[in-house]
């Protein structure tokens, strides 16, 4: 569940079985005049509102990152970050998966920091990755 950075709108996920998720908004103002569903077949586990921009979701899931715009009542897919390095390209490639992330957070200045689900940490700035931490040089 997420809640927007201007208090106007709800965000929340719903399992439908194993592999079904609803990720749903609730425009909280006008009283969900402006909701919208979107169905995804894999399990999304987590949904964030970036702190500057109520109509832009982050969703995370099992194997899934997606950025969506909110627009008309639907998502559309923003999801098109340039240079997000892939360390383990064949094993993913193998199994028909891309580099995902398993969890995010945002600074104020709207960069998202990122860990992706080998444990890299990405900064991702205006669609482009500007710095990767090893996580093996913190230790």
């Amino acid at each position: 569940m997420a809640w927007s950075a201007d208090d106007n709108y709800l965000a929340v996920v719903v399992r439908n079985g194993p592999n079904e998720s609803y990720v749903l908004t609730y425009d909280y103002i006008m009283r969900g005049k402006n909701q919208c569903c979107e169905k995804f077949d894999y399990v999304v586990n987590e949904v964030k509102f970036t702190p500057r921009d109520s109509q832009k979701l982050v969703v995370l899931g099992e194997g899934m990152f997606g950025l969506f715009g909110i627009v008309q009542k639907k998502f559309v897919d923003m999801s098109n970050y340039q240079d997000i390095p892939n360390f383990q390209e064949a094993q993913l490639a193998a199994r028909g998966l891309k580099q995902t992330f398993s969890s995010v957070i945002f600074t104020q200045n709207d960069q998202i920091i990122a860990c992706s689900e080998s444990g890299d940490i990405f900064v991702i700035e205006i669609m482009q990755v500007v710095q990767i931490i090893d996580p093996n040089q913190l230790i």
